[in-house]
């Protein structure tokens, strides 16, 4: 201890000044010399025992149950400052006790009951899966990659022989044949007396989902629960994404804001109309040559448009067990809990065809693709549409591991990985009308005008089915938190965000066996009509999100 220099001398003079005091003071007897205690002075209150008792003042009692708190606490729990951590767990706030050896050390470590809450916003980047690859219409014949026919049609030899002559439509043509009779023919009939076919791929295109690329949306997401010190605990999540569409569109069937009508069409010259806006192959259960498969396929050289549109939302609650691995910079817990996800899809078409036929100009390449003659009217002109529809519910227990990297104050990553078996309970919808082709009644001479074109004959359908499987699930999450706040000026003065943490994740969700609207369409022409043909494959959707997240 050090002791001031200008105190030290005035330490010593009051010692020595005390040296010559004199003290007096009773000195205590033992009970066989003492005798009596004398009375003490008037209003001074007599030691235990009264007047002439000779005994000390006895101990205060640590031990009475009357005081010690919570009631039923065990008498070897002291009283502060003595208290002791060590009491049977059931009697104080102790959740865990356990011993073990880290580097050769033994460590007794005891976690309380303590318990952290957290609750946390976030918003979400999203992208969903795109709708397939499949053919939108009937399987057609194939198509030669040189020649952009049919292999029905006489294939080009090249220089290298000639394949066999088999006679393939009517009027026999000689030529190689070597097609499936149940495929339809992929390009547009023409009306009598010539029958003759647009035979050029490249003129009347046969599109596929594939033009649609993967499908972007936005969302949120909140979670709420707690964790105990010992690494148990609850986490509950909700979140939901926004419909996201991507459309595929070519052709108009409005022209500042006029519709587009024959006779519009006519006043244009038919520039107007656009051959490469695409076609779609319609299997009619009707044959117009043996050859060529059943029914034809319909233009639509006034407006081709295709959409497809995907929304989703869910949900799940997970217990969290004791980490099976518990190190100072590594944590793995597992969990098990329930998973729900709602997911609906739409895929539409709308299709606008002129009712006249007419040459194109399709040069080698440069050409534009519209009427290069006069236009010839066929039929009216009409309007297709078909909607498909699919919606899951999706719901079933499941699994994971939780890791957790760092576990300090200011900088953490964590991360899930998620297995779930969900049952998917399906409804699929197909609905529209005038899915057909009005050029093959007329170039097989069974109606004119058109039968589906007649007001007599409803070509409206309605087709749905409900159906129930098992999907599989598999969610893989990382998250990295920082305490951000405490270090932007202002926000930091702020209580708001004393404890709070900003948050930066990815997470990427994959599910088996679902229906895709796209992909779920029996396509048919008129007299016969669409109707639902489940078809199952693979969905995923990821997530960029960006959280605020509070602790208390």
């Amino acid at each position: 201890m050090r002791i001031h220099p200008r105190l030290t001398a005035l330490t010593s003079l009051l010692l020595i000044l005390g040296v010559g005091v004199s003290v007096q003071a009773q000195t205590p007897a033992s009970p066989s010399s003492m005798g009596t205690v004398a009375a003490p002075p008037p209003g001074v209150v007599p030691p235990p025992g009264g007047p002439g008792a000779a005994m000390f003042q006895p101990q205060f009692a640590t031990q009475n149950p009357a005081v010690l708190y919570p009631p039923g606490t065990p008498p070897q729990m002291q009283p502060w400052p003595a208290i002791s951590p060590y009491g049977p767990m059931d009697n104080f706030n102790a959740a865990q006790e356990s011993h073990f050896n880290r580097d050769g050390l033994w460590f007794h470590e005891v976690l309380t009951r303590k318990r952290e809450y957290f609750g946390s916003i976030e918003g979400m980047i999203m992208q969903y899966a795109n709708p397939g690859g499949d053919v939108i219409g009937s399987p057609f014949m194939p198509i030669d990659a040189n020649s952009r026919n049919v292999w029905a049609i006489p294939v080009p030899t090249y220089g290298i022989g000639a394949p066999p002559e088999v006679p393939n439509i009517s009027p026999s043509i000689p030529g190689g044949f070597a097609v499936s009779a149940d495929r339809v023919f992929p390009f547009p009939f023409s009306v009598p007396p010539n029958f003759a076919a647009f035979t050029d791929f490249a003129r009347y295109p046969i599109h596929n989902l594939s033009v649609f690329g993967d499908v972007d949306s936005h969302g949120l997401r909140t979670r709420w629960g707690w964790f105990n010190e010992d690494g148990t605990g609850l986490m509950a999540t909700a979140w939901w994404g926004s419909e996201g569409t991507d459309i595929f569109s070519r052709g108009y069937d409005e022209i500042n804001g006029v519709p587009v009508t024959q006779e519009l069409t006519l006043l244009l010259g038919g520039q107007n109309l656009f051959t490469k806006n695409g076609a779609i192959p319609l299997d009619n259960g009707e044959f117009l040559f043996v050859d060529q498969g059943p029914g034809s396929t319909a233009k639509y050289d006034v407006l081709y448009r295709i959409e497809n549109s995907t929304r989703a939302a869910g949900g799940d609650l997970n217990l969290y067990a004791q980490p099976l691995v518990r190190k100072k910079t590594l944590k793995v817990t597992p969990f098990f809990g329930a998973h729900y996800m709602y997911l609906a899809e739409a895929f539409r078409f709308k299709g606008v065809d002129s009712g006249f036929i007419y040459d194109v100009d399709d040069g080698d390449g440069d050409g534009t693709f519209r009427p290069d003659t006069a236009l010839v009217f066929a039929h009216d002109q009409y309007t297709a549409r078909l909607d498909s529809f699919t919606e899951s519910h999706l719901v079933g227990p499941q699994v994971g591991l939780r890791f957790d990297v760092g576990g300090g104050d200011h900088f953490k990553i964590w991360g899930q990985s998620t297995f779930a078996v969900l049952g998917n309970f399906e409804k699929l919808q197909v609905r529209g009308e005038n899915i057909g082709d009005p050029l093959f009644d007329l170039a097989a001479g069974i109606a004119d005008p058109p039968r589906m074109l007649d007001p007599d004959n409803d070509t409206r359908f309605n087709d749905t089915e409900h159906h129930g499987h098992v999907s599989p699930l598999f969610r893989q999450s990382i998250f990295a938190e920082a305490a951000v706040f405490e270090v932007i000026p202002g926000l930091n003065k702020m209580a708001f965000f004393e404890d709070a943490m900003f948050r930066l994740g990815y997470t990427i969700t994959v599910i088996g066996e679902v229906a895709r609207p796209g992909e779920s369409i029996e396509w048919k022409g008129y007299p016969l009509f669409p109707s639902v043909d489940v078809d199952r494959s693979t969905f995923w959707m990821q997530d960029v999100s960006f959280a605020i997240d509070w602790r208390y």
